[in-house]
């Protein structure tokens, strides 16, 4: 049995109302219902949320959410993880149902395809793999990332040979949030989503928007309506 879990708290500081907020018409979290319902591979979809909005929402558009996310997992320091542990104790015990794999969407990457959603679960099944999330393309050469001290600039990454060109960068990859999959099993016995050995499915530039701040949303929004526009030509 496939649980996708939805997390989507009603709090955000870069966009306000974040999970509720608009693309093409849609909210985040109703563009996240869909697609894994397109996809045909979860068996149950849970929104797991502190909002009763979201929660409304949610089970409007055809998702399940029978519980309000407790205070101490609804923060932006509450750790991920145990925001899903504790979506799966719940749903496993008002459900009276027992699931083992774990398919995590969350609703900041508008443009996911149900298709990716499918091969991911497929390579999860296929390779055996602990887990298996979304990577996209790295946009900037990882020795040009620094920290910041209080007068001067260190590299992160020290000891790397310089990539010259773009083109070098053809293997190097960052996570790109669209999808996670993995076992009920390992991310309750490890306390982790991304429990080795871990696989990986490729995402696209549109794919792989993240939204973070307002101008993530203003760009998703655009791509929205150039997509829309090339369709109906």
């Amino acid at each position: 049995n496939v649980l996708c879990i939805i997390p989507a708290r009603g709090g955000s500081k870069g966009v306000i109302r974040k999970n509720l907020r608009k693309i093409g018409g849609k909210t985040l979290v109703e563009r996240s219902i869909i697609t894994a319902r397109e996809s045909g591979v979860c068996n149950y979809i849970l929104v797991t949320t502190d909002d009763i909005e979201i929660q409304k929402e949610a089970i409007d558009k055809g998702a399940e959410a029978p519980f309000i996310r407790p205070s101490e997992l609804s923060s932006d320091l509450a750790p991920t993880i145990q925001v899903l542990i504790h979506a799966i104790n719940m749903f496993e015990k008002y459900s009276n149902k027992e699931i083992d794999t774990v398919i995590i969407l969350e609703p900041t990457s508008p443009f996911r395809r149900p298709s990716t959603i499918v091969n991911a679960l497929e390579l999860y099944k296929k390779r055996k793999c602990g887990s298996v999330i979304s990577v996209c393309q790295l946009e900037r050469k990882p020795e040009n990332i620094f920290i910041k001290k209080s007068n001067s600039l260190e590299r992160l990454c020290k000891g790397l040979i310089p990539y010259n060109r773009r083109q070098d960068m053809t293997l190097l990859c960052r996570l790109s949030s669209v999808v996670y999959v993995t076992g009920k099993k390992e991310l309750l016995s490890n306390n982790q989503i991304l429990n080795s050995p871990i696989s990986y499915i490729n995402t696209d530039e549109i794919e792989s928007i993240n939204i973070d701040s307002e101008l993530d949303l203003l760009l998703a929004q655009t791509v929205e309506k150039n997509l829309n526009t090339t369709n109906k030509r």
